[in-house]
């Protein structure tokens, strides 16, 4: 017998089901995940370029949700905007050529550390580095290649 699949079953963008942005806390249970067209474009984009599998950790948020996972106060989360996201296996999340790709791809809001992802399509760039004691960093690298990547 072949399961029925539910309305959070749905693809939205090439290898991204609703259910995998839905919004996880108890209040929305997964019903809401109001995601940007520009960022599922990015991701579109992303994963035709990229052949290997990518695991959303996080979607969309509510305002409690993100409060509740100590997200940013304006977190870009909260918009629909952003993802965070993870590699099964040995993926190095800091090479610059990942970062180009990204890049590449419209993502302006780049977030790195060494098992997941920030990305988002905010309108004026910015990327960091997350450190060990949970703060973070300017990525000057990623700054200078996404002048190389645009031109300017």
């Amino acid at each position: 017998m072949t399961a029925i699949p539910g309305p959070l079953d749905i693809e939205i963008a090439p290898h991204l089901r609703l259910r995998e942005v839905a919004c996880q806390c108890a209040d929305c249970l997964g019903r809401t995940a109001p995601m940007n067209v520009r960022l599922l474009q990015a991701w579109a984009y992303w994963r035709e370029r990229r052949n290997s599998q990518i695991m959303v950790v996080s979607g969309f948020r509510c305002a409690r949700h993100n409060a509740k996972v100590g997200g940013a106060r304006e977190s870009k989360h909260m918009l629909g905007v952003a993802l965070d996201v993870g590699f099964p296996g040995d993926v190095d999340l800091m090479d610059d050529d990942l970062l180009g790709e990204m890049l590449a791809c419209g993502f302006r809001g780049i977030g790195r550390s060494e098992n997941r992802l920030h990305i988002d399509v905010r309108e004026r760039a910015y990327f960091w580095r997350y450190l060990a004691n949970g703060k973070h960093e300017r990525d000057a690298r990623a700054h200078l290649m996404l002048k190389d990547v645009s031109g300017r």
